[in-house]
C-alpha cells in the first residue's frame, strides 16, 4: 500500500490503518450496518484531516478518487470476511438453540414415558390383584355348587324308584357337574397369573371323544335356549388328544354367537 501511493505522488504511509482495526470493532461489538457507516466516516475523515490539503474535503483529481479505492476495497474485504464470520456464528448459535430445544424436549418425552410407564405397572398390579382377589371368591361358591351336586348325585343313585318327573334329573346334574369343573379349571387359570402375563396358559390334554363332546355342548345349549340345533355327526367316535374344558368353551362361545345374530326361532347348524 506504501508503495502505491508513493506511485501517485502521496508522501503518506499506509493511510488509515487504524481505520481497519475500528472497523472490525465496531463490526463485533453492533453489527455490519454500523461497520459500514465506520468506513464512510473513516474515508471522509482521511480526506479531511490527512489528504492534501488538510481542512477540505477535496474529491476533484482522480487521484483523490485513486487513493480511496484500495482503503475502501480493503475495508470492504474485512467486513466481508466478518459477514462471513458472523453468519457461521449465528448459524452455531441456531444449531446449538435447535440442539437444546431438541434435548429438552427428548427429556420432557422421556419424563413422560417414564411416568406412563409407572401408571401401567400400578394398573398390571392393579390388575393381578383384582383377578387374584376375584379367581379366590370365584372358587369357593364353586366348590360348594360342586360339592352339593355330588351329594344329590350319590343320594339320587340311592334311590330305586325315582318319580318320573326326576327321571333326567341325574343327567342333567351330570351336566351341572360338568360345567362346575369347567369352571373351577378356569379359576384355576386366572390364579395363575404368571401364565396370564406371559401370554399363554397350560392346556391340559387328555383323550377325548370329539364326537361326544360336540353332542353334549349342542344339547345343553337347546336346553338353556329352546332353540333347534341342526347337528350332524359321525357315527363312531372320533377319539383325539384335547383340552375338553377349553374345546367346550370355544364351541359354546360359537353355538352362543350362532343364536344371537340368528333371526327368530330359524333353527341353525
Amino acid at each position: 500500500m506504501p508503495a502505491f501511493e508513493a506511485t501517485l505522488g502521496i508522501d503518506n504511509r499506509f493511510i488509515g490503518s487504524t481505520s481497519y482495526i475500528v472497523t472490525i470493532v465496531i463490526g463485533l461489538v453492533w453489527g455490519i450496518g454500523p461497520a459500514l457507516f465506520s468506513i464512510v466516516l473513516s474515508v471522509l475523515a482521511l480526506d479531511y484531516f490527512i489528504i492534501p490539503p488538510v481542512g477540505t474535503f477535496t474529491f476533484h483529481t482522480w487521484k483523490d478518487i485513486v487513493v480511496f479505492i484500495p482503503f475502501i476495497i480493503a475495508q470492504l474485504f474485512l467486513l466481508f470476511l466478518f459477514v462471513l464470520r458472523e453468519r457461521d456464528r449465528q448459524r452455531l448459535l441456531l444449531a446449538e438453540q435447535e440442539a437444546r430445544t431438541q434435548a429438552r424436549e427428548l427429556a420432557e418425552n422421556n419424563q413422560a414415558l417414564a411416568e406412563n410407564n409407572t401408571k401401567l405397572a400400578q394398573m398390571d398390579q392393579l390388575k393381578d390383584q383384582f383377578l387374584s382377589r376375584a379367581a379366590h371368591e370365584l372358587k369357593t361358591p364353586v366348590a360348594t355348587i360342586r360339592g352339593y351336586v355330588q351329594i344329590t348325585t350319590r343320594s339320587l343313585a340311592k334311590e330305586q324308584n325315582l318319580p318320573a318327573s326326576l327321571t333326567n334329573l341325574p343327567a342333567q346334574l351330570a351336566k351341572v357337574e360338568a360345567q362346575t369343573r369347567r369352571l373351577h379349571a378356569l379359576v384355576d387359570d386366572l390364579l395363575d397369573l404368571s401364565s396370564l402375563q406371559t401370554g399363554g396358559l397350560p392346556l391340559r390334554l387328555a383323550p377325548c371323544d370329539l364326537t361326544c363332546l360336540c353332542r353334549e355342548v349342542v344339547e345343553e345349549q337347546i336346553t338353556l335356549t329352546g332353540r333347534h340345533v341342526d347337528l350332524e355327526l359321525p357315527p363312531a367316535p372320533f377319539m383325539i388328544q384335547l383340552d375338553s374344558e377349553r374345546i367346550s368353551q370355544v364351541l359354546i362361545n360359537v353355538l352362543t354367537n350362532a343364536i344371537k345374530y340368528s333371526p327368530g326361532m330359524q333353527p341353525y347348524g
